[in-house]
């Protein structure tokens, strides 16, 4: 179980519940006073209601508005959280230490606390027939037979990145013809096809990669490597849409690293080749694009709206979306033509919040970025009190 707060942490997540009510997970504490845990249940469970209702707020109303409203939500929103429950069921709950803890499942009515909050930017939802594209990706090094890539992942969230809903293929997009040295001809655009209908997918992102050393730096030991990356974006009938192919070099302290290093820049470069492509084929997804931000480190929903506020406050940032809440972090959407560095290095920059948190920020390529919330470092410890002195002897 996660570290206690001292009140309650604002965690994780939503999914759609019948009758179109999102479904939030939330966790709420209350310290065991005099020995009545009736009490403290009691309190714990308000406390749980209190955050899934501040997470469905966040859904609903932009960080800068909540932040103006943060008094007529306290006054008016927050107290009555309970009657926005249309169902809950406890999850865990019990003793921690001093504290009572209850872990609930909430489907919070959302319609009408929007309506409450006024809030004129309530998020839509979602269409019912969105976006989706299978995706595949093999590579192969040297002479060794074509595997399904690690990077697969990449071009998923190149798809997420602009609102699609991805299904990886764990490799299953085979090259279409082989000679004898088991070297591929280009990609099966029908095979990919059919992958993509048999998904229920509207079309498929597939690609290969290949890789192999180059030698080593002159006068040094740094191995050197050449990789090739090559996308195709097709219809669910075997259309092409687009294609790229990209060529990048790399260097490493081992010859492992250097091909992977050399790889993962080639499919980069495709993908930012053919990433316009992909909007054009979903243009639901966000015709600007954008970046999926990755959090972690989040222990208090203020941490939360303060990386949101910077965020949206960036320029070129159109807006910040919550994507995914769950116990490994929380993903955000964050609209935008700008590149993920850009966007690592305007965190990096921004001034420290005024309790002292921060931001930490690394770009995965352009369409993903790593943060980390870090908390403001403890408080000095007090100077030691003075010896008492020591009376003489006798």
């Amino acid at each position: 179980m996660r570290r206690a707060l001292a009140v309650a942490t604002v965690l994780l997540a939503a999914t759609v519940a019948h009758a179109d009510d999102p479904t939030f997970e939330a966790l709420g504490q209350a310290p065991i006073a005099g020995g009545d845990r009736v009490r403290a249940r009691d309190r714990a469970l308000d406390e749980a209601f209190r955050q899934a209702v501040e997470q469905a707020v966040a859904t609903i109303l932009e960080p800068q508005v909540i932040a103006a409203r943060a008094s007529q939500l306290k006054l008016s929103v927050y107290p009555k959280a309970r009657s926005y429950m249309t169902t809950w069921s406890i999850v865990e709950e019990g003793d921690q230490g001093a504290l009572f803890q209850v872990r609930v499942s909430a489907q919070v009515a959302v319609a009408r606390l929007a309506r409450d909050v006024q809030a004129p930017q309530a998020v839509k939802p979602a269409p019912a027939q969105k976006g989706k594209a299978a995706v595949c990706l093999v590579e192969r090094r040297e002479a060794a037979p074509w595997t399904p890539s690690s990077l697969e992942k990449e071009l998923a969230r190149a798809a997420t990145a602009r609102g699609v809903e991805a299904a990886p293929l764990g490799g299953r997009c085979a090259p279409a013809t082989q000679g004898a040295t088991g070297a591929a001809d280009d990609l099966d655009d029908r095979q990919a096809g059919a992958l993509a209908k048999g998904t229920g997918a509207q079309g498929a992102l597939v690609g290969l990669v290949t890789a192999r050393e180059t030698g080593v730096v002159r006068g040094t030991a740094l191995a050197t490597a050449h990789a090739e990356a090559r996308l195709h974006l097709v219809e669910s009938d075997g259309r092409p849409i687009g294609a790229a192919t990209v060529e990048r070099d790399a260097w490493d302290a081992t010859a492992d690293g250097a091909l992977a290093a050399a790889s993962r820049e080639a499919l980069d470069g495709a993908l930012r080749a053919i990433g316009p492509r992909i909007s054009d084929r979903w243009p639901s997804g966000g015709a600007a694009g954008g970046v999926v931000a990755h959090v972690a480190g989040v222990e208090h929903f203020a941490a939360l709206q303060a990386l949101s506020r910077t965020l949206a406050s960036t320029p070129g940032v159109g807006g910040v979306t919550p994507r995914r809440f769950d116990p490994s972090g929380i993903d955000l959407f964050i609209e935008t033509a700008a590149p993920a560095g850009a966007l690592a290095a305007a965190l990096l920059r921004a001034p420290a919040e005024t309790d002292g948190t921060r931001f930490s920020a690394e770009a995965i390529g352009d369409l993903e970025l790593k943060v980390r919330v870090v908390p403001p470092p403890p408080p000095p410890p007090p100077p030691p009190l003075p010896a008492a002195p020591v009376a003489p002897p006798g």
